[in-house]
């Protein structure tokens, strides 16, 4: 009965908490199934199998100005994931530390690289380095040392504070 209590308390909070849910049995193949995605994120996260995805913001002259991190998951039995799927589990489990602190460094990284070896092969005064655009949590955002990581993280790659935009997602005003 208690675990069966559990299933249903399980079911409400997905649902967006502050609800009632009564035990159906089909519940229990979906919290099975949600227990296996999690355990595979957490190993995914260990095994560093989280990868990035630069979507290319293009300027009226055809020309790459900025990029956008996007996390991705290829599971190696279920395929690709739904970033909302692992994304919503990571939150639930705390597991988005951990992976944002990732998207920062390997982003911020990546695109400080770039910008040096595009400088350091041409010597073009008029090149404008690409700008970085990265999606917060809003549990990274509440974080009391949120700003500090942050900072810390374009100082270690040396990246201008004007080249890194942070997008906030909605969940953060709607919860305020």
């Amino acid at each position: 009965v208690i675990k069966y209590a559990d299933t249903a308390m399980y079911s409400a909070k997905e649902n967006g908490r502050n609800q009632v849910a009564f035990y159906l049995s089909k519940m229990h193949k979906k919290v099975i199934q949600r227990l296996t995605l999690e355990k595979d994120l957490r190993n995914a996260v260990k095994a560093n199998n989280l990868n990035l995805y630069y979507q290319p913001q293009i300027n009226q002259h055809g020309k790459i100005i900025a990029v956008e991190a996007l996390l991705r998951w290829q599971h190696p039995i279920q395929g690709f994931i739904n970033p909302e799927i692992f994304v919503g589990i990571a939150e639930d489990t705390g597991l988005i530390y951990e992976i944002g602190d990732f998207v920062l460094h390997k982003s911020i990284s990546d695109i400080s690289a770039i910008n040096k070896q595009h400088n350091d092969q041409v010597n073009d005064k008029a090149h404008i380095p690409l700008q970085l655009s990265i999606n917060i949590s809003p549990h990274q955002f509440r974080k009391s040392n949120f700003v500090d990581i942050i900072r810390a993280a374009k100082e270690d790659y040396q990246l201008p504070q004007q080249l890194l935009t942070l997008e906030l997602t909605e969940r953060i005003a709607i919860d305020n």
